[in-house]
């Protein structure tokens, strides 16, 4: 189903939005750009390092074990998902590097990131269903059966990383024309994606930026099922910190009908961190402010980065053997 059918939907509306941007703190409008500028951010430096909150090696390992603590401390009834998963898995889906992420994703806040892991996995349970979630976050695995949908290329990691660190995700709703893959297997194919992306760094501020392409884009394109589902895994589950949206050249009909309803399902601090680029030609300057140059970006968007999502497919069985074979 498209957003065009969702007349009863729950919006998040522009008075909303001028109210929460009128309420922010200091504090949070301080987050917002360090998150957002990363190191362009002409925040003096006492400000910069306050918003980042920088943690030596013995308080990252501190918040690990607490955050461990946490999570059994969760009644078993609420994390069912999980403890069935700690007896399946590979080890690597619990290591203190794993907690990590989640940890970063809250402000290293153990309460929080044992409370963002389990819904971690109660999420992964409810998108790839009881016997392939537990399976390794693979293309010969979990994802065996998800190719078309990761070949159509509607949102994957680009090869390089921002002036700031951050990987860069890439998203072009216009890529989704729904042949030979369903909408669940498209939203299986974000999260391979965002798993790809999420292990590839190891700043714990670095973060990830989300890029919009919305040039072409038609209301059909927007798959409600899995456009929900990627806002909704995105604020509340994924090993993932979004520190900035940049949606570019959006047509006036997601404006209109589509921001409203994703922006409902969005929390505070990332509607905060949605930015709008455009017109076309104007894109790659926009973003060039938020140190995303040019040859960061594919060549339709004004860069210079070949586009390629069946190499990238290749590339990543390359990967995936490797590691199979160590």
């Amino acid at each position: 189903l498209s957003f065009l059918s969702l007349s009863d939907q729950p919006r998040f509306t522009e008075e909303q939005i001028e109210l929460e941007r009128l309420t922010m703190t200091d504090e949070e409008r301080a987050a917002v750009l360090v998150d957002t500028f990363g190191k362009l951010c002409k925040m003096n430096r006492h400000k910069r390092k306050k918003a980042r909150r920088d943690l030596d090696k013995e308080s990252i390992e501190f918040l690990v074990k607490r955050t461990r603590n946490e999570i059994d401390a969760i009644h078993n009834e609420q994390k069912t998902a999980l403890l069935n998963a700690r007896e399946k898995c590979r080890p690597q889906e619990f290591s203190d590097a794993r907690l990590l992420l989640f940890l970063r994703c809250v402000g290293m806040n153990a309460k929080d990131a044992a409370e963002r892991f389990v819904r971690y996995w109660e999420g992964r349970r409810e998108v790839f269903g009881n016997e392939k979630y537990v399976l390794p976050m693979t293309l010969s695995e979990a994802l065996k059966d998800d190719l078309a949908a990761i070949e159509a290329g509607v949102y994957l990691p680009l090869p390089k990383k921002d002036l700031s660190g951050r990987s860069m995700m890439y998203l072009e709703p216009h890529r989704n024309t729904g042949k030979g893959y369903s909408s669940e297997s498209l939203l299986r194919a974000f999260w391979y994606a965002m798993e790809v992306s999420s292990q590839s760094n190891t700043d714990i501020n670095a973060g990830v930026c989300q890029i919009i392409w919305d040039k072409g884009s038609s209301p059909f394109d927007f798959d409600r099922y899995a456009w929900q589902g990627y806002i909704s895994h995105l604020t509340h589950s994924w090993p993932m910190k979004p520190t900035a949206i940049h949606a570019c050249c959006t047509p006036a009909f997601v404006i209109r009908i589509i921001k409203p309803i994703l922006f409902y399902f969005m929390d505070r601090e990332g509607r905060a961190r949605v930015i709008f680029h455009g017109p076309e030609s104007e894109v790659p300057n926009s973003l060039s402010n938020y140190g995303i140059l040019r040859d960061m970006i594919p060549a339709h968007m004004g860069g210079t980065l070949e586009y390629d999502p069946s190499l990238w497919i290749a590339n990543r069985r390359a990967v995936e053997l490797e590691m199979e074979e160590l």
